[in-house]
């Protein structure tokens, strides 16, 4: 059995014993589980596969874009992606550098129905990350594709858009 770091969290093989297939509800702010840390993913299995499957339908479903375990009250490091150049899960990711340059531009999030808010990020991140089958996947995000990245990685630490909102 799949088992997490922290034992009052949720593991992956329970989590899905205690949902229904359509049952996969989106967590909106201010929820707590939005804010709680999340625990590294260390087996590549199906109940992993299965979660994955689950989250990009839930993720298509609410109209998203990107999705984050903690969005479906699961604290562990996955993301789902899809958008134009990449259409992925990202296991246990994280960005080993920003470039400086950045940009301000208008987010939303499906945890945060309705708004939206002006966040500056990156234009350019180098990543690291595993897939599904457990490989180590190395690359560069840019423009639009950095942005979601950065945003959904900022869900599996806790923070959320209204966290960072440029003021004007």
């Amino acid at each position: 059995m799949y088992e997490l770091q922290n034992e009052k969290k949720t593991s992956i093989r329970q989590f899905i014993k205690d949902l229904h297939y359509n049952d996969m509800r989106l967590y909106l702010y201010p929820d707590q589980v939005l804010r709680d840390s999340t625990n590294y993913i260390t087996a590549f299995d199906s109940d992993l596969h299965w979660l994955a499957t689950r989250m990009f339908d839930s993720m298509r479903l609410y109209g998203g874009i990107g999705l984050a375990a903690p969005q479906i009250g699961l604290s562990s490091k996955i993301v789902a992606v899809d958008i134009e150049g990449m259409h992925n899960f990202l296991i246990n990711p994280e960005i080993l550098s920003y470039t400086l340059e950045s940009e301000i531009k208008s987010e939303g999030c499906l945890s945060i129905p309705g708004r939206t808010f002006d966040i500056d990020r990156s234009l350019k991140i180098e990543v690291i990350a595993y897939n599904l089958a457990g490989k180590k996947l190395h690359f560069e995000a840019k423009g639009f594709t950095a942005r979601v990245i950065q945003h959904e990685i900022d869900h599996l630490n806790g923070v959320l858009i209204c966290d960072n909102e440029v003021k004007k």
